[in-house]
């Protein structure tokens, strides 16, 4: 399951893997480029290095 979340610095997904690790990916507004393309053990720990990383929680998007 892929779930985005976007704020004014950029847009972000992270990506749920069947074995439970997922994958974190950010992408800059000001060039476009993929900043990060990290994996993680879980979701939850994917999510707390989107908060550090865009200094709070961003929006998710439907």
């Amino acid at each position: 399951m892929k779930t985005f979340y976007k704020d004014y610095c950029g847009s972000y997904s992270i990506t749920e893997h069947d074995d439970g690790t997922a994958t974190l990916k950010c992408r800059n507004n000001a060039n476009n480029n993929l900043d990060v393309n990290k994996k993680y053990k879980s979701v939850m720990c994917a999510k707390r290095a989107l908060s550090r990383y865009c200094d709070g929680m961003p929006t998710k998007q439907y």
